[in-house]
């Protein structure tokens, strides 16, 4: 922490995560919970991998921010999911995810982005340097193929949707 930071006692926190990682032509299927989880991370790469028969879906990105999610696979994720947490990519409380040019097919729902009261976690040092909100997300040119649900989004502030493509 520098000299500029020292009025600030949560500062240390700030960007502080699993951060700036590269997960390329992965297969990252068949998981009891989740293929790939990035909670409390920043500016992570996933980029061509395969997501199948994930439990509870292909992506779990709990607070995260940031992350470029490209040209994926997500076949049938989230079967033995319940509740709101199911299939193909799932962010709770992110900010500025980019979610472009995925394949979509037979999931629970394709992409879920989502706020909700978390007063214990909002609290926390790490919560107030880096904020819970879920805002500045872009979904962009995906394809999503025989989905229950394509996109549901819930409280997510200030999302972009452009050039989607859904087929029955």
């Amino acid at each position: 922490m520098d000299a500029s930071d020292a009025s600030d006692p949560n500062a240390w926190y700030r960007t502080r995560g699993n951060n700036f990682n590269q997960f390329i032509g992965n297969d990252l299927s068949c998981s009891a919970a989740h293929g790939l989880e990035l909670t409390f991370s920043f500016s992570n790469r996933i980029e061509k991998n395969r997501f199948e028969s994930n439990a509870i879906c292909g992506i779990w990105g709990g607070y995260s921010a940031q992350p470029r999610i490209e040209d994926n696979d997500f076949v049938r994720n989230g079967d033995a999911a319940s509740g709101g947490e199911r299939g193909g990519i799932n962010i709770e409380h992110g900010r500025e995810n980019l979610i472009l040019a995925n394949h979509f097919e037979s999931n629970a729902a394709g992409v879920v982005l989502w706020n909700d009261v978390d007063e214990a976690l909002s609290k926390t040092p790490w919560a107030m340097a880096n904020g819970t909100d879920c805002s500045g997300n872009k979904v962009v040119s995906n394809t999503f193929t025989k989905d229950k649900v394509g996109i549901e989004l819930r409280e997510a502030r200030d999302t972009v949707l452009a050039a989607n493509t859904f087929v029955e």
